[in-house]
């Protein structure tokens, strides 16, 4: 009896934890595209609990997440990101990676117990590269109300001259 019931623990230990790694696999996967120059509005509740890994986030991912994507077009694109309406203790970052496999951030910001924007600056970016907004909450609030305003710069189409030489 007790072999047939490790047996079924066993399996069912397998199961829930393969399930539950596809499923924060797939996360970014049905990421909303970020749509620079649109203001972009939701809550936290929408998407559930998504991550619990991120890097950059610490324990400010504790709580309900919402994900976006945004592919760069070209080498030296940069993305601005304003996350507003938000209470305390949040936290959103901006990675190169879906955020529960991230190994670094471009950039983030959290919030103490006060309501603060969260501001982000990617800075220059790879094109054809996807980068995730992540936006999540300390455990306490669970969910959190947000908008999202993102301003994209396109990279120079002529670059300035470098290793510039002169003689005499």
């Amino acid at each position: 009896m007790k072999k047939i019931y490790l047996s079924f623990l066993m399996l069912f230990s397998s199961i829930f934890i393969t399930s539950t790694l596809n499923i924060k696999s797939q996360s970014c996967a049905s990421a909303i595209a970020l749509t620079p120059g649109t203001a972009q509005s939701g809550n936290t509740s929408t998407f559930g609990y998504l991550f619990d890994k991120n890097p950059c986030l610490g324990s400010y991912d504790g709580g309900d997440d919402a994900i976006y994507s945004f592919t760069a077009t070209s080498d030296g694109d940069e993305l601005d990101i304003v996350v507003s309406g938000n209470p305390g203790w949040t936290g959103a970052s901006l990675t190169a990676d879906c955020p529960d496999v991230a190994t670094t951030c471009l950039d983030y910001q959290t919030t103490g117990s006060a309501a603060a924007n969260l501001v982000l600056s990617s800075g220059p970016l790879v094109g054809g590269v996807t980068y995730y907004l992540h936006f999540s909450t300390y455990p306490a609030p669970q969910s959190a109300a947000y908008t999202i305003n993102s301003v994209f710069t396109p990279a120079p189409s002529c670059f300035g001259p470098t290793l510039l030489t002169s003689s005499n």
